[in-house]
């Protein structure tokens, strides 16, 4: 399966496994939407990501809120 210049949206990316698949997305050459509740904590992932950081989104927000999953489709779409 081809990724290079696909989109994925990434929840809990700013630690553990949301990172690590945010930096192997990155890295297999995807746009990176970063999703989580620590605005500090999705901007040093995304220093580690592969592509510049305007191709990728850090979206702070805490997705077990309702109104944070609505704002969070509303801004992706």
């Amino acid at each position: 399966m081809i990724l290079n210049g696909k989109s994925v949206l990434i929840t809990g990316a700013g630690s553990g496994i949301g990172r690590a698949l945010a930096i192997e997305a990155s890295r297999l050459g995807m746009r990176v939407a970063l999703c989580g509740r620590n605005e500090a904590s999705l901007d040093e992932t995304s220093k580690h990501l592969k592509n510049s950081r305007s191709d990728n989104l850090i979206i702070p927000c805490d997705i077990t809120v309702s109104e944070h999953r609505l704002q969070l489709i509303d801004f992706i779409e």
